[in-house]
């Protein structure tokens, strides 16, 4: 009985996660037009010294209106950015976390969200396991 209820989660699991393969398909004409400003910026860039992009942005060195640069590691302090400390402490240590990240006043945002995705990373793992072992 465990085995068929393992057999079956992992069927569904793998169906609800697997997309059509469309969602695979690739233009190779539309991704040539995509490449085409990337590599024209890294032209520029590799032929002045290897400028910064915060550099090209200040001096309006380079027309960057093709290119998305949010993606460019240039993160703005509205973006969320992955701490491994509180992910850490609530994926391993989560009742000594919640004191140490969840309820501190001086961790920041990042710190805190990253916290709760350790402590929901840790939980499902828990759960699997415990399914796994026969523990229901």
């Amino acid at each position: 009985m465990k085995k068929l209820l393992f057999i079956v989660v992992a069927f569904l699991t793998t169906n609800c996660f697997a997309g059509s393969a469309d969602m695979f398909a690739l233009d190779e004409q539309s991704l040539e037009q995509e490449f085409e400003s990337l590599n024209a910026l890294e032209n520029f860039v590799v032929g002045n010294n290897l400028l910064s992009l915060t550099d090209i942005k200040q001096g309006n060195l380079f027309d960057l209106s093709a290119i998305n640069t949010n993606s460019m590691g240039a993160t703005s302090s509205e973006e969320f950015v992955f701490q491994w400390e509180g992910f850490l402490w609530g994926f391993l240590c989560c009742p000594v976390g919640f004191f140490v990240i969840a309820v501190n006043k001086n961790k920041d945002y990042d710190q805190k969200l990253s916290f709760w995705i350790g402590v929901a990373a840790g939980t499902f793992i828990n759960l699997i396991y415990y399914v796994a072992a026969g523990g229901y």
